[in-house]
C-alpha cells in the first residue's frame, strides 16, 4: 500500500550515508561527499537563476545561463578529476537536461497563468465589466 510521505521525510537524504554503502576507504567517501556537494552548489545555482528571473517574469536567456552553468560546473569538476572530452560531453549533458526540464516547467506555468487571466477577463466583459 502506498503512503504519502510529508515534505522532511523526503529531504532526509545524506551522502555519508549514501557513500557509506559503497565499498570505499573513508578517504574516497570523503572525495565523493565533497564532489557531490560541489555539484549540488552548481544546480542550485543554476535553478535560483531561473526562479530569479522567472518570479520577475523576465525573459530568460537561455543560452547565457547554460554557458555559466556549464563553466561553473567544470570548474568544480576539474578540482576533482580530470576533464576530458567524456567528462566535458556528460558536463554538457546534464546541464541541457535540467535547463529544458525547468524552461519547460516555466513555460507550462506562465501559459496556464496567461489562460486564467484570458478567463478572468473573458468572465468580466461578459457580466458587463467590474463590480465597483
Amino acid at each position: 500500500m502506498a503512503t504519502s510521505l510529508k515534505f522532511d521525510e523526503l529531504n532526509k537524504f545524506s551522502y555519508r550515508e549514501y557513500f557509506g554503502q559503497m565499498f570505499t576507504t573513508t578517504e574516497q567517501m570523503r572525495r565523493r561527499i565533497s564532489l557531490a556537494e560541489d555539484i549540488e552548489d552548481v544546480i542550485f545555482f543554476l535553478l535560483a537563476y531561473y526562479a530569479i528571473y522567472d518570479g520577475a517574469e523576465l525573459e530568460i536567456d537561455s543560452a547565457s545561463v547554460r554557458a555559466d552553468a556549464k563553466e561553473r560546473l567544470t570548474t568544480v569538476v576539474e578540482k576533482h578529476m580530470k576533464v576530458d572530452a567524456y567528462v566535458t560531453n556528460h558536463i554538457n549533458n546534464v546541464i541541457d537536461e535540467v535547463a529544458d526540464v525547468t524552461e519547460e516547467h516555466i513555460k507550462k506555468r506562465r501559459d496556464i497563468n496567461t489562460a486564467e487571466d484570458t478567463n478572468e477577463e473573458l468572465h468580466i466583459l461578459e457580466n458587463g465589466g467590474f463590480d465597483w
